[in-house]
């Protein structure tokens, strides 16, 4: 029996079978639609994390400046009851003298005692509220490249009758690198720097030395110190040295350190005290910004 006849017409049918294929390419979309939508999902996510972190960090410098303000309203009230009580004493006795002064039976000697009393106790009290008036005006800092080195020289002199009063030398010990500059307001941070060396020579032993450094930190940052071989100040009271009309000296004002810290703040920066190994007192200045090389001949 022959299979195939010789001649006429043949019909041939091929079956595939296309299930597996059929199968791979729905697996294939599903695989792609499913990258497309996880790969949609990341970027929602990113751009919310993003959109997060923006409203974070302004969140952030809101809260930042509130804490300011804050703080410097809770000093500013501190400082008006500081001043409110550093007024009434001297006041009164203002008027205790003048009421002597109209008296017929006060002898001319006396009345020249009285007299300089109360120009001493006007010029006391307008002392007083000159500090109050520095410590409460708004401080908004015009940063420029400061020169520490240029900046402590004017200070020297400026200090100079203070500390030969005392015999006293004023040191400055210079660790920032070369052709680097602090970004900061100069007339603000020669006022910060003015207090914390008048300060150091207030307690520093006679014959002694006064110092300023200026040290690098990490990022560019760097810290000033004016550090002193005085007693130094008891930890009860470390806390306490910032605030407006606080002191531990007898003639001192307790605004120097406040108009310190005010001044730090308004910069972005940090200040404190921590006792100096061997006795002393080291007070600090940290700068939160780090500051920007210059060329190197602007440095002297």
């Amino acid at each position: 029996m022959r299979t195939f006849a010789t001649g006429g017409s043949f019909y041939a049918v091929l079956v595939l079978d296309r299930s597996r294929h059929d199968q791979l390419v729905r697996r294939a979309a599903w695989t792609s639609g499913s990258i497309i939508l996880a790969g949609g999902l990341v970027l929602l996510s990113v751009s919310a994390a993003w959109r997060a972190s923006v409203r974070l960090v302004a969140a952030r410098g809101r809260a930042r400046v509130l804490e300011v303000e804050t703080e410097h309203w809770r000093d500013l009230s501190q400082a008006a009851a500081g001043l409110a009580h550093e007024t009434r004493n001297p006041l009164g006795l203002i008027r205790g003298w003048t009421q002597r002064l109209a008296s017929r039976h006060t002898e001319q000697a006396e009345q020249e005692r009285y007299v300089q009393a109360v120009i001493e106790e006007c010029d006391r009290v307008t002392a007083r509220i000159n500090q109050f008036l520095a410590f409460a005006r708004p401080c908004e800092p015009q940063t420029t490249d400061v020169d520490l080195a240029e900046l402590v020289d004017e200070l020297r002199a400026i200090l100079q009758p203070d500390l030969e009063a005392k015999g006293l030398q004023c040191q400055f010990d210079c660790q920032i690198p070369l052709g680097w500059k602090i970004r900061a307001d100069r007339e603000l941070l020669r006022q910060v720097l003015f207090n914390l060396v008048q300060n150091a020579i207030e307690f520093a032993p006679e014959g002694d030395v006064v110092t300023i450094r200026g040290l690098p930190e990490h990022a560019g940052r760097f810290r000033i110190e004016v550090a002193d071989r005085g007693p130094g100040v008891e930890p009860s009271v470390q806390d306490s040295l910032f605030i407006p009309y606080f002191t531990t000296r007898s003639e001192g004002t307790g605004l120097g350190l406040a108009i310190v810290r005010r001044i730090a703040s308004a910069h972005g920066w940090t200040t404190g005290y921590s006792p100096r190994s061997a006795g002393g007192a080291v007070f600090w200045l940290d700068e939160i910004h780090g500051s920007q090389p210059t060329d190197h001949s602007d440095r002297r």
